[in-house]
């Protein structure tokens, strides 16, 4: 059975102005995704053989950097709509797809729903609804005992509340491709474009078409409602509230002492929010409405040329500003924990928490590749901990230096740090190895942090000794771009690539998803193994 998913992303969003200059709703940023990613997301519990992009022409090159990085989640086919014809006409352009189908799936690029699809939804056609106030702006429905009876498309006004919004499921493909044709033959324009209501209304003739209610549905499509879906994701026992133009950030347990010592001892307040409050168990702090590295890096075309002068600049600015002359000798025993016995400690901690055989293996194969397993590799961790120990460079760090922790204003030139470390081993500091800050930076991309984080790697597991981890290619292309900093510096490339690979091992615990845990720790083998 082949299922594929139609995105329709080519609508001209004249609601959205004067954001839709510049983006295609697909590509509005919703917190650290753009709107197309977490619709991806939604379906990652659902076999999906193939997504079908619908564009405009003038946006291709942006959504094709989109579609490099899903390689391995889903195959996903560009589509573009040469005319603004509307909705309809943009299912229209997939109909060839739709012919070599089972199942097709329509969301619509405006649509964001929290709580993913499953097998069992996919068993008759459906639509999907929500209540809204003004129907005006809707596709209003009425229903009974679920199943779908009317469809009135932006009426002045209507006795219900009930509209779809934005997603559709069809299993008769046969009854769709019929309807596609009637609908675009028979269907009158809408404010000058062919809605989808004229295709619903024909399939359910011959075939019921279900109406399955949601509460957890946010529609994007002006401006209003964009802002009020502002989406922010926090790492584990984190949480971020977002009040007006401050974010409260609140934690339980001891995980923000750092954080907390980290703002009131600042020495470049320039660089990081303003802080409002600082309170045993939250920091409040302005709202900086900025893009990370990572989410550039991530989903934006950016030029090879472009991306050298932001990372030239970055880098540019932490040595001028934060790596000077002072230190604090003391922290020499901390370095040396930081790099071998917490890490030991992480690996096992992790093993603890649930049943976790990688790290009882002596060897494994990583894409045929052998590599010693972590039962050897502890010692040598502990060893070269204290090497590294005996040649750090402490200096006032941010110590938790990866991509989606560093924001950026292009048009104002400047770069806001987010979530400091404000801890050096056991104890809290501002100071710190300066080659964390370069490790961790390398990891986001480099080491292939952000596509394991975001689901943009493929995994298999064969047995507890054989693995299949591919991702993306690093698309900054970090470590040339660092290495002449490295060079200026002194500091050894290799050093730094042992604690990108350590960030790895050290992460797990931060997960719930045990696949994700097995990846990070994967790769931390991997990238050591490449360096004995």
């Amino acid at each position: 059975m082949k299922r594929i998913l139609i995105i329709p992303s080519a609508g001209r969003a004249r609601r959205l102005s004067p954001l839709n200059n510049y983006f295609p709703k697909a590509l509005i940023p919703c917190g650290d995704k753009p709107a197309l990613s977490r619709i991806l997301d939604f379906y990652k519990h659902i076999a999906i053989q193939q997504v079908v992009i619908v564009v405009a022409s003038d946006h291709v090159a942006r959504f094709r950097k989109i579609v490099e990085h899903y390689r391995y989640r889903f195959p996903i086919k560009i589509i573009v709509q040469k005319s603004a014809l509307g909705l309809l006409d943009s299912i229209v352009q997939a109909k060839e797809e739709i012919a070599k189908a089972d199942q097709v799936l329509i969301h619509l690029a405006d649509t964001l729903l929290q709580m993913p699809l499953h097998e069992s939804d996919l068993q008759q056609s459906w639509v999907l609804s929500a209540k809204v106030i003004n129907p005006r702006d809707w596709c209003m429905i009425k229903f009974t005992d679920k199943q779908l009876l009317s469809l009135v498309d932006k009426p002045v006004s209507c006795e219900g509340k009930d509209a779809i919004c934005g997603v559709y499921f069809f299993h008769r493909i046969h009854i769709l491709l019929q309807a596609l044709k009637y609908a675009m033959s028979y269907s009158k324009p809408i404010h000058g474009e062919l809605q989808v209501s004229g295709l619903i209304e024909r399939y359910k003739t011959s075939q019921p078409v279900l109406v399955r209610p949601r509460n957890d549905w946010s529609d994007i499509g002006n401006l209003k409602r964009l802002h009020a879906h502002t989406t922010f994701d926090a790492r584990g026992q984190n949480k971020l509230i977002r009040r007006g133009q401050s974010i409260v950030k609140k934690s339980s347990g001891k995980l923000l002492v750092g954080e907390r010592f980290y703002y009131r001892n600042l020495k470049v307040p320039q660089y990081f929010p303003k802080i409002f409050e600082i309170d045993e168990g939250k920091i409040t702090m302005s709202y900086e409405p900025l893009q990370s590295l990572a989410y550039l890096f991530l989903y934006e075309s950016m030029e090879e040329e472009n991306t050298q002068y932001v990372v030239d600049e970055l880098w540019s600015k932490m040595i001028q500003d934060f790596y000077g002359k002072c230190t604090d000798d003391a922290l020499s025993t901390e370095t040396a924990w930081m790099y071998g016995k917490r890490i030991v400690d992480r690996v096992e901690e992790l093993s603890e928490k649930a049943a976790f055989p990688l790290q009882f293996v002596d060897t494994l194969y990583i894409n045929n590749v052998k590599v010693i397993g972590w039962p050897k590799l502890k010692s040598i961790v502990l060893s070269r901990a204290r090497d590294l120990a005996d040649t750090a460079i402490i200096r006032h760090i941010h110590g938790d230096f990866h991509c989606a922790n560093i924001l950026y204003d292009a048009l104002r030139h400047i770069f806001i740090f987010v979530d400091p470390r404000g801890e050096w081993g056991r104890q809290v500091s501002v100071y710190g190895d300066i080659r964390y800050d370069f490790g961790k930076f390398l990891h986001s991309f480099h080491g292939g942090y952000e596509f394991i984080k975001n689901n943009l790697s493929f995994f298999e597991c064969y047995d507890t000794q054989r693995y299949t981890l591919k991702m993306p290619s690093d698309p900054m292309n970090t470590l040339y771009f660092l290495q002449p900093y490295l060079d200026n510096m002194g500091i050894k490339t290799k050093d730094v690539l042992w604690i990108e690979a350590l960030c790895f091992l050290s992460m797990g615990k931060f997960y719930s998803d045990y696949q994700m845990r097995q990846q990070f720790f994967l790769r931390g083998l991997y990238l050591l193994n490449q360096l004995l």
